[in-house]
């Protein structure tokens, strides 16, 4: 098999298993699994073997400290990490372009399905009741029965028959998200916001109707005007005194803005006690609640397992803030080391591509605003993030590269050796 195929099921199959319903069962466990199995080469450096160590070390801790600590929490942990790993190892910067285009397909697919449902239900409806059952799973919440049809390309689920485009991913948030991060590969690649790829993700971002979505996109563009130097500095001030206007005037006059906003804000105490933490701000406020109770939390953590955390009576722990989340679960010192990790890879993508330095603090911060809403820093896609810098500063940080997806301007030849220039096609 080709070596560009191989990437794309690796990548495939890494972004299915962190974010769609159909691949997060059992299923998408093992082939995963059976992937890594297949392909498998020691592709991995030192450095990710000794994250792994300190992934292990620290569930072991969890495991003793607390009595009920699931083992199988312990396996799929480590699991998501080692698949990170080896799929970023593997593929190297071809990630980014893979990414991309299952990205750019996701979203074409997604607005002609959420087109064809706003012009025409009936058929859609027809459509989602003809697929085999074998795509259909349930979810119950709290006593509610939530019917999830996901024929791999798109989420048939109560979100989208309310009007929100999931895309094949688990919620519009995940969605938006996900898009997000992939205007920031595709500004990185080409060094454009706005071409081609760049107008299809900014619609489908609209069809979400997330409030983090919106916020955090507004965030993107905003830094990408104030920052590029291809706008004269009057266009820059213009342009961004229009966007603040326009996104003030949004958040006070669209609901699902200010007010959903509020509406959590209001209903904490009840999302506390009755739901486990079912909002960003119950579940921030439960897990720094949790991780500052005692020191030992504060340093190790208290892992990943529903009964070492703070739950309901009947053990319903539905937390939703990636970010302290990640501090709960791990404790400050690996909370520190995984986003500084972060920082690290989008600081060496933008030396790397030449962007303005000061936009790798800008891709961080928006991980971390989107990570707000999404529990993304447990998800194996996250994971591979981190790594991206360690293999850029290795065998990518002297190369002019100019492959179909990667434009680098020219730069005195003596810098480079282009006999080193390899590993980075996608096939």
């Amino acid at each position: 098999m080709k070596q560009g195929y191989i990437n794309f099921i690796l990548v495939f199959l890494l972004l299915a298993l962190s974010t769609s319903p159909f691949f997060k069962q059992s299923i998408g466990f093992y082939l995963a699994l059976i992937s890594v199995i297949i392909f498998f080469k020691p592709v991995i450096r030192l450095e990710a073997i000794v994250f792994l160590l300190l992934v292990f070390m620290l569930e072991q801790y969890h495991y003793f400290y607390f009595s009920n600590y699931e083992p199988w929490v312990i396996r799929q942990v480590l699991f998501y990490f080692f698949v990170a790993i080896f799929t970023i190892y593997y593929v190297k910067l071809s990630f980014l372009e893979i990414y991309n285009r299952i990205l750019y397909v996701a979203a074409i697919i997604s607005l002609i399905v959420y087109s064809l449902y706003i012009i025409y239900p009936g058929i859609v409806i027809s459509f989602v009741n003809a697929i085999p059952s074998f795509f259909t799973k349930y979810k119950e919440i709290y006593e509610t029965n939530y019917k999830i049809v996901n024929p791999v390309f798109y989420n048939f689920d109560f979100n989208f028959f309310k009007g929100r485009n999931n895309g094949p991913f688990w919620e519009p948030t995940v969605f938006a998200s996900l898009l997000i991060i992939a205007q920031i590969f595709n500004f990185l690649l080409t060094k454009k916001l706005f071409n081609k790829k760049g107008i299809v993700y900014s619609i489908t971002i609209l069809t979400t109707l997330s409030t983090t979505g919106y916020f955090v996109y507004f965030i993107l563009v905003l830094s990408y005007f104030l920052l590029t130097n291809k706008i004269n500095i009057f266009f820059k001030l213009a342009a961004g005194v229009l966007l603040l206007y326009t996104g003030f005037y949004l958040f006070n006059n669209v609901p699902f803005l200010k007010e959903k906003i509020n509406n959590e804000l209001a209903s904490v105490d009840t999302e506390i006690e009755e739901k486990g933490g079912n909002s960003r701000v119950a579940s921030a406020t439960l897990d720094l609640k949790e991780v500052t109770a005692k020191n030992i939390y504060l340093l190790l953590g208290k892992g990943s397992s529903k009964y070492s955390r703070i739950g309901t009576t009947n053990k319903n722990v539905l937390r939703n803030c990636g970010i302290t989340s990640l501090l709960a679960e791990w404790g400050l010192p690996f909370f520190i080391l995984y986003l500084s990790l972060l920082f690290y890879s989008f600081y060496q993508l933008t030396k790397l591509f030449q962007v303005n330095r000061v936009m790798s603090i800008v891709f961080t911060s928006i991980i971390l605003m989107l990570s707000f809403s999404e529990v993304f820093f447990s998800l194996p896609l996250f994971h591979a993030f981190i790594f991206i810098g360690f293999i850029v500063k290795r065998e990518y940080r002297s190369l002019v590269i100019t492959k179909e997806f990667i434009t680098i301007p020219p730069e005195p030849l003596e810098e480079y050796d282009l006999k080193k220039l390899k590993g980075i096609s996608t096939g």
